[in-house]
């Protein structure tokens, strides 16, 4: 169970780190 929670979450953040990284990408430079 811990593990499909970390897996998920991990999941989660990579995704939402590519997305915001890929929009902001610009915003923040």
């Amino acid at each position: 169970m811990a593990s499909q929670r970390r897996a998920a979450s991990m999941n989660a953040m990579a995704a939402r780190n590519r997305g915001a990284a890929r929009s902001s990408a610009s915003q923040r430079r």
